[in-house]
């Protein structure tokens, strides 16, 4: 199961998930993010056709919040839209009762407001059955990581994937111990976090830090 950014250049996108395809076999899912590339969903379902892959998803290919173009645009390719930038707030629900199964929120603890704000939009995606992805700052400390776990662990009925988990991967040095990490086939291994005489998050701040 991988994510992808894409980047609008024909021959370098297919380049990319060919080495994918090759490493990950027939059984492999791909998502793609193309981080509001283009201007209108005629351009970017023109593009996607040209790439010539099945993807489980694609993530915001338009700029932001254009709701009913994303919804043809999903009709027109038969793929499901991922919704990060388009989702900050729970009244935006509203722009998505057509066809909830289409839609995919991509939930950040940052993004959202909090851990409180983003249980919330869990709980009413899973109402609506729609599906979700527990996002992840590029480079964030093992707070936010440990934040999503909850999240994750909220979501299991409509959960999709679970993004992140990258610590002093990405990091020089993490803010928290132990640094958060996926291992071997992208699993974290939680259970010594949510361990009942764990208090909090199961992380402790590094006094350097300045905390005590």
């Amino acid at each position: 199961d991988f994510k992808v950014k894409i980047f609008g250049d024909e021959r370098r996108d297919k380049k990319k998930i060919a080495f994918l395809r090759m490493i990950g076999g027939k059984e492999m899912k791909l998502r793609i993010d193309a981080n509001n590339l283009w201007d209108d969903a005629i351009k970017a379902a023109s593009s996607l056709k040209k790439i010539g892959y099945k993807f489980s998803g694609i993530e915001e290919p338009i700029t932001a919040n254009q709701y009913q173009a994303l919804s043809e645009m999903s009709k027109k390719l038969n793929i499901s839209i991922i919704l990060d930038e388009s989702f900050l707030r729970m009244n935006q629900f509203q722009s998505l009762e057509s066809n909830p199964a289409k839609w995919i929120i991509n939930v950040r603890v940052s993004k959202m407001g909090g851990l409180l704000r983003s249980l919330q939009v869990c709980a009413e995606a899973q109402k609506r059955n729609m599906p979700v992805i527990i996002g992840a700052q590029v480079g964030e400390t093992s707070i936010l990581t440990r934040a999503a776990l909850t999240l994750a662990n909220a979501s299991r009925n409509n959960l999709l994937a679970q993004e992140g988990a990258f610590g002093t991967y990405l990091l020089e040095e993490d803010i928290a111990e132990p640094s958060i990490r996926f291992g071997q086939g992208g699993i974290v291994k939680a259970r010594d976090l949510t361990e009942e005489n764990r208090y909090g998050f199961g992380l402790s701040i590094k006094k350097s830090y300045g905390f005590s």
